[in-house]
């Protein structure tokens, strides 16, 4: 078909179009049925109509429809005197001379140039508005940071020229010390709030999703904030409202963050005799496998104005009445706890009334594991258990001990549990007593001592974090696994957990240390040295290598490792120590000792090869258990 043809047939269309001729290499206009065209080609898309329409055989034409598809020439918008135009272009090849550009116009909006400009401006004024709402609340934060980090470290410089001035005065001294120590601990807490919300948006942190134990997360929670709230005479209620699993797959380090730093909330803003309520309870869902874990935390404290509760989750915020009562925080916790729970696909709800209180509701969807009720194999715990049950309120641990094959004894006085022990001990079943705590029960475990002929487990339910005498202690609300890991502890040895950490013997042990820090060689050794345990110093990587390559085979009993050091980090002064061919290589525990203390740095040291990882600054607790664990 000829020019004139086409042109006829294309001269009576509706759609705007270009006639396309190609002239050797190049392509030439050779019809344009509309002058909107005209518009769009001097205007427009001169450039992109070179570039893109070079050749209008097969592969080139895939070409430019390709180019329309990924967006590159697809759409273009106009402004004519009034109106906002959309222009859409496509090609259609006609013959081997031909090809037909064709043009949509639609008109996008009624609107004139004048009045998108407007709405412009006043979209980019809010969104001035806001960041310049973000930056006070920066300033804010700022200036509220500044007196709260220097507050603890005017107690602790203070108190360590007090300690320093008063060295002969023991009781004085003593007192300094443990008010550095819990301004050293409040400044840390400060420290890491600040460093966790940067993190957070900088979207570094990963949610993890591993096996964990909930109940022995609860005990650990509920032991800590329960404390907390009896230094203030405050009624701390915990419920377990059903029946749920007790292990589950998620992230237990962010789980524990969100639910300490909520009922710290609750201890920190509620006066002395108010009440806080901690309930627990678990929804299953069976179509996709998952249950809901609901924790709500409900206190009569000093609640919220409505104008707060509105700006509650937005980071460096701060209700006034927090100042003015002198209450400590960054005004961080809560925005890091509602990130937190929407990163694991939960919500988080907050009622609260001035002068009333406040009740925090948080749901989290976690897959349980499937508990398996397997009975004990160890042949002293398979015998008999006694259960002092005055009351039945532990009737809950009664059954579960039988659904554990073991063979429990109930009874509901003290003369009954002394001649059912005796009994058993004759036929020589008796393997542990549980005790429910009535009040009398540092009397009753005198009694038991002084009755029976030898030392059995004695483990007492009770609310408080220990009782003096027993072998160990179960809080309510009861969960299972954490009775059942009690006793198979203390079944091994029933002497083991009755010891302190702090006065195991490791006098036949010896210890590489590898830090570059003096000061924290200096505090690590000491603690260490208290153990009895024989103490080397390795100042980097490369040198903890060369001297475990040195030793005798199992010479070292554990490896404490930094991981920033000069020379040769702790990353891979671990891996060359493990692909060293020797056997001890791969068997002496290694232990991270770092001031990287986030999950992704954990992650990192047992990735690395390493078999725990201890954050800085740690406590003589947490060290002599990592000792008694891996020693």
């Amino acid at each position: 078909m000829g020019l004139e043809q086409y042109k006829e047939k294309y001269s009576i269309s509706n759609t705007p179009c270009y006639l396309l001729c190609r002239d050797g290499d190049d392509i030439k206009v050779a019809y344009a049925n509309s002058p909107a065209i005209e518009l769009c080609e001097y205007k427009v898309i001169p450039s992109p109509l070179k570039v893109c329409f070079s050749f209008v055989d097969e592969p080139a034409y895939n070409h430019i429809i390709d180019s329309f598809n990924s967006g590159d020439i697809d759409v273009f918008a106009l402004f004519d005197r009034d109106n906002l135009y959309e222009y859409i272009f496509s090609m259609n090849p006609l013959d081997d001379t031909y090809t037909l550009l064709t043009l949509k116009i639609e008109k996008i909006s009624n609107k004139t140039l004048r009045d998108l400009l407007d709405e412009a401006q006043k979209e980019l004024q809010k969104a001035m508005a806001k960041t310049e709402e973000a930056n006070q609340a920066k300033s804010r934060f700022l200036s509220n940071m500044s007196h709260d980090i220097r507050t603890p470290m005017n107690a602790i410089i203070g108190f360590t020229n007090i300690a320093l001035k008063y060295n002969d005065d023991h009781d004085r001294v003593v007192d300094s010390l443990g008010k550095i120590k819990q301004s050293s601990e409040h400044l840390l807490s400060i420290v890491n709030e600040v460093l966790e919300m940067s993190r957070i948006e900088s979207g570094t942190i990963n949610i993890e999703n591993k096996s964990f134990d909930l109940g022995k997360l609860l005990e650990n929670v509920t032991d800590m904030i329960g404390q907390l709230a009896s230094k203030k005479n405050q009624h701390f209620i915990v419920d377990v409202k059903n029946t749920f699993n007790e292990t589950f797959y998620g992230d237990e380090t962010r789980i524990n963050q969100i639910l300490i730093n909520i009922l710290n909330n609750a201890v920190k803003f509620t006066p002395e005799d108010g009440t806080i309520h901690f309930t627990i309870s678990e929804q299953r869902y069976m179509r996709n496998e998952k249950s809901i874990l609901t924790f709500v935390v409900a206190d009569n404290g000093i609640g919220m104005s409505e104008a707060f509760l509105e700006k509650l989750f937005t980071p460096f915020e701060r209700a006034q009445s927090v100042t003015e009562n002198k209450i400590e925080g960054t005004g961080l916790g809560m925005s890091i706890v509602k990130q937190l729970v929407e990163m694991m696909q939960g919500d988080i709800k907050v009622e609260s009334k001035l002068n009333q209180g406040t009740t925090i509701t948080v749901n989290l969807p976690l897959v349980p594991e499937e508990y398996n009720f397997i009975a004990s194999t160890n042949t002293k715990l398979s015998q008999g258990i006694i259960i002092y049950n005055p009351t039945g309120t532990i009737d809950i641990i009664e059954d579960f001990i039988s659904l554990q094959g073991y063979f429990a004894n109930s009874v509901d006085s003290m003369n009954s549990l002394i001649s059912t022990a005796h009994s058993l001990i004759s036929q020589n079943n008796l393997s542990a007593i549980i005790l429910d705590d009535d009040g009398h029960t540092e009397n009753n475990i005198q009694l038991i001592q002084k009755q029976l002929s030898a030392d059995y487990p004695i483990i007492v339910v009770s609310d408080k974090s220990s009782i003096h005498g027993a072998t160990a202690t179960i809080k309510m609300p009861f969960f299972r696994n954490n009775l059942l890991t009690i006793l198979n502890e203390y079944s091994s040895d029933t002497t083991a957990l009755n010891t302190p950490y702090q006065e195991a013997d490791y006098s036949d042990r010896k210890i590489l240390l590898v830090e570059d820090n003096e000061l924290n060689i200096e505090v690590a050794k000491e603690i260490l040295s208290m153990s009895g345990a024989t103490i080397d110093i390795a100042y980097n990587g490369q040198e903890a290598c060369d001297r475990f390559s040195e030793s005798a085979v199992n010479e070292y009993s554990m490896i404490f490792m930094d991981i920033q050091m000069p020379v040769m980090n702790g990353y891979d002064a671990t891996y060359t120590i493990r692909h060293m061919h020797r056997k001890d290589a791969h068997t002496v525990p290694i232990i991270a000792m770092s001031a990287n203390a986030f999950a992704e740095d954990v992650r990192k040291s047992l990735q690395a090869g390493m078999n725990d990882h201890l954050s800085k600054p740690f406590n003589i607790d947490d060290l002599y258990r990592v000792l008694a664990k891996w020693m």
